[in-house]
């Protein structure tokens, strides 16, 4: 019987744990320099998960959480599902943003802070691809004005 209890409780604990995972996240605001990077860290069994974030510059520390709004039909992973991520900074902003996920560890978003400041980010990426991402938005961003 003791066995039975032990085996339901190791059971239990999988299902709730399986499926966290860890990422890096870099954004950046479409005008400024100020690079933000941080973690990500994702239960994809449950599909939430909490966002930390520090710009490099000045040390604004955002944080938020992640949850997964839209799973695309007929989907065996990840890619395609979209989500939403309100952030808190501790200079009083609030942002918030949607993304969307190229896999199960990865993925681009965009958002604005209650300010109407335009971030954009990314993440799971290393850290040549996330600059190159960052970089060729802000490119396209000057290019728009």
């Amino acid at each position: 019987m003791k066995n039975k209890f032990l085996m339901g409780g190791v059971i239990i604990f999988s299902i709730f744990f399986t499926g966290c995972v860890t990422y890096p996240v870099v954004g950046a605001f479409e005008s400024s320099d100020e690079i933000f990077r941080g973690t990500v860290d994702h239960n994809t069994f449950l599909g939430v998960g909490d966002i930390n974030v520090e710009a490099e510059k000045s040390g604004i520390q955002c944080k938020g959480a992640s949850r997964v709004t839209y799973f695309p039909p007929f989907s065996l992973g990840c890619a395609g599902q979209r989500g939403e991520a309100p952030m808190r900074c501790d200079d009083g902003r609030f942002i918030n943003v949607a993304w969307t996920a190229d896999s199960c560890t990865s993925g681009t978003g965009s958002g604005s802070d209650d300010q109407g400041g335009k971030f954009n980010f990314v993440f799971g990426l290393t850290e040549a691809e996330a600059m190159d991402f960052i970089n060729k938005r802000a490119e396209l961003n000057r290019a728009k004005k």
